[in-house]
């Protein structure tokens, strides 16, 4: 700002006419011109101080003002002024710093909700939802932009999920429920309810988490079926040694044929129990195998034809006892990725089972072929076939078609279970193919080497 002139003040020349009263005008001067030069310093320290005040209350209110304002308002203003402008300046600086810092932690927690496996949902007192994540719309079926906004109870017609929500609401704590969805099989849910809070720890909602425990409890349901098969199976044996054994010690040995007739009994099912235990530990040392890749194994390229060849001598007697006869269909040329042991116990598993299961006469083919990029070990039979709803299941451990024709036949109802986490250590899969009346078609898929390697292996 430009400074205000001082006044200027005539003096007397000295021996005037006038000389008399020039001490007056003097001082009269003087203290005119002193008191002109104090207005100003102190308009110009007041301005100063004005503009300070002004400058401080935009700092803080900053994003009331856009940054054109402040240039027409610098270009307007004098040079005290000035300050306004660049502390508006500065000020639109911090803003637009904290609201890319905002945006980006928006982002971040975006990916974070959206990404995670759990599912979310916030919910206001009224029941209506304030955002949903996407593994919570898939497993309430709704869709994830038209779910916010609306009521609860129009985004998933769940009643047990509406009810949780009263409860929730209600209740002074965190609750937890289990809740059921449709579907097959049924989805299970567990649903957690927290407090939704704002900044200033204000409830402003309700935070719904839920997450699928269908596995776990999936898992759970075959741990204790399991036990109970497994002590089922252990004491059907050991109940009948121990009869038998204490029948013996009371009769003696008098009547030579009743003592062998027992002693045969207890060594059936002494051979039995002792399958039971082998396979137990079959299945056992099996899932220790880290990952599906088979770590811990001595995996390489082997001949599948070998394989199966070594299965048919293995179980020739049994086959040639009920008069089955055993086919081989084989492409010498196809090598998988497996252990040798392994691919053999779960071979001869299948094909024990076809013999055992076949009516005498009938005919079983082992065959060997590649398809697509995995090699194929198949087993088929002419026996009476599996009826669909035992498909999915037919490998589980203890899972028997026919239990009584099962345990009269010595199976342990673990064999096609071992099949199935062999195939999965070593990388592959099993499948069944079957009709009631028609047969059964197991085949065990395993990788095959790569090109190179199978080159140099072929001679």
């Amino acid at each position: 700002m430009t400074p205000l002139p001082l006044p200027i003040v005539a003096i007397p020349p000295v021996g005037s006419a006038t000389s008399s009263s020039a001490g007056v005008w003097l001082a009269f001067g003087l203290g005119t011109a002193i008191g002109a030069t104090l207005t100003w310093i102190a308009w110009r320290l007041r301005a100063r101080q004005r503009a300070d005040r002004i400058a401080q209350t935009i700092e803080r209110l900053g994003e009331q003002v856009t940054e054109e304002d402040f240039g027409r308002l610098q270009d307007s203003l004098a040079a005290p002024w000035d300050r306004i402008a660049v502390a508006g300046r500065r000020a639109l600086r911090a803003i637009a710093a904290r609201e890319r810092a905002a945006a980006v932690r928006l982002q971040d927690l975006e990916a974070i909700l959206y990404s995670t496996a759990s599912g979310f949902i916030a919910i206001d007192p009224r029941h209506r939802v304030l955002d949903i994540n996407p593994a919570a719309a898939q497993w309430l079926g709704t869709d994830l932009t038209k779910a916010r906004g609306r009521l609860m109870q129009e985004v998933a017609r769940l009643p047990e999920l509406n009810r949780f929500l009263d409860d929730a609401f209600g209740a002074p704590d965190s609750i937890e429920r289990t809740l059921q969805c449709a579907g097959t099989p049924p989805l299970l849910l567990r649903a957690m309810s927290e407090p939704l809070r704002d900044a200033t720890g204000r409830a402003v909602g309700m935070l719904v988490s839920l997450q699928d425990v269908t596995r776990m409890h999936r898992l759970e349901t075959l741990r204790s079926e399991f036990v109970a098969n497994v002590s089922h199976e252990l004491r059907t044996p050991i109940t009948s040694i121990k009869g038998y054994v204490e029948t013996l010690l009371q009769v003696g040995s008098e009547d030579p044929a009743r003592v062998r007739k027992f002693l045969e009994i207890v060594q059936r099912n002494a051979t039995r129990l002792s399958s039971l235990v082998e396979d137990l530990l079959a299945l056992a040392s099996l899932e220790q195998v880290p990952s599906s890749e088979g770590h811990g194994l001595e995996i390489g390229p082997i001949r599948a034809a070998e394989i199966a060849r070594g299965v048919s001598e293995l179980l020739g007697p049994p086959a040639d006892a009920r008069r089955i006869r055993v086919e081989l269909k084989v492409d010498d040329s196809v090598l998988v990725l497996a252990n040798a042991t392994l691919a053999e116990q779960a071979l001869s598993n299948l094909l024990s089972n076809a013999i055992r299961y076949s009516p005498e006469g009938s005919r079983v083919t082992l065959g060997v072929r590649r398809v697509g990029d995995m090699g194929e070990l198949s087993v088929t039979d002419e026996g009476p076939g599996i009826a669909p709803k035992h498909l999915d299941r037919i490998f589980e451990r203890f899972y028997r078609v026919d239990r009584a024709r099962s345990s009269s036949m010595g199976g342990t109802g673990l064999g096609l279970a071992i099949v199935k986490h062999i195939a999965q250590a070593l990388g592959g899969k099993v499948e069944v193919d079957s009709e009631l009346g028609q047969g059964s078609r197991f085949t065990i898929l395993l990788p095959i080497p790569p090109t190179s390697h199978q080159a140099l292996t072929n001679p």
